[in-house]
């Protein structure tokens, strides 16, 4: 099916820009903030395949307590978001986050429309495959092109790719994405709503905080209300499932 091309092709890109953008705020503003910020797209994703596929909401609405779970959980993700202007460097890193946030959302809907092109096993196979081809072709092509790092905020590509600890990192990032990406593909190919899929990510700002901890380091960022953002996705994929 050629539209299964076109959907992996498109959201493909879309995640390595992403992801790219991602990185570059990590650098700058940290990893606390960033994955504090970055569940939002799960609110996002919820929306657009909702309004992609309408009869979701027939099913959310004969619930009762689901709907006002749901609503309360995707104003509370507005409210804590306006909440970040208390702090800086938070209010910061969303502001330019924001339009990848949705781009990130129009990524994951892309991704379950190209499951349903294709069978699981075969389609999982085969994202997979050429994704991968195309992150390594955006890579290999920014790294030889310096003036497109001007597209990303806060890029540095300056590490040569011949220095040994860039090596044992991109060996580490390569086993990584080999059985994380076949694995989150899968995963939506079988689920109602892509952004379920997307939940597995609100672990990682929690596991920042434990690591911070461990190793004494204090954020320059206020917590709180990021991990208000985390709380409501969390709630938003609870009442979701009732």
């Amino acid at each position: 099916d050629p539209w299964f091309y076109i959907y992996v092709a498109a959201g493909a890109v879309i995640f390595c820009y992403f992801d790219l953008v991602y990185f570059g705020l990590t650098a700058k503003s940290g990893a606390g903030v960033v994955t504090r910020i970055g569940p939002l797209v799960v609110a996002g994703t919820f929306m657009m395949w909702t309004a992609i596929t309408p009869s979701l909401m027939t099913d959310y609405i004969e619930t009762p307590l689901r709907t006002v779970g749901i609503i309360a959980a995707l104003t509370g993700s507005v409210f804590f978001s306006t909440r970040l202007k208390n702090c800086p460097v938070s209010w910061s890193a969303l502001k330019i986050m924001a339009p990848y946030l949705f781009l990130a959302s129009i990524g994951m809907c892309l991704g379950k429309l190209a499951m349903q092109h294709a069978a699981p096993p075969e389609g999982v196979f085969y994202y997979t495959l050429i994704q991968s081809v195309i992150v390594w072709i955006m890579y290999v092509g920014m790294a030889a092109a310096p003036p497109s790092w001007k597209f990303v905020p806060h890029l540095d590509l300056n590490s040569s790719l011949r220095d040994r600890r860039v090596i044992m990192a991109g060996l580490c990032a390569a086993a990584g994405w080999i059985i994380a990406t076949p694995a989150k593909w899968y995963a939506i190919s079988i689920v109602e709503n892509p952004a379920y899929v997307g939940t597995i990510s609100l672990c990682e700002p929690f596991a920042v905080l434990l690591i911070y901890r461990l190793l004494r380091r204090r954020e320059k960022a206020k917590i709180a209300d990021g991990i208000g953002i985390v709380a409501c996705a969390i709630a938003l994929v609870i009442f979701t499932q009732f």
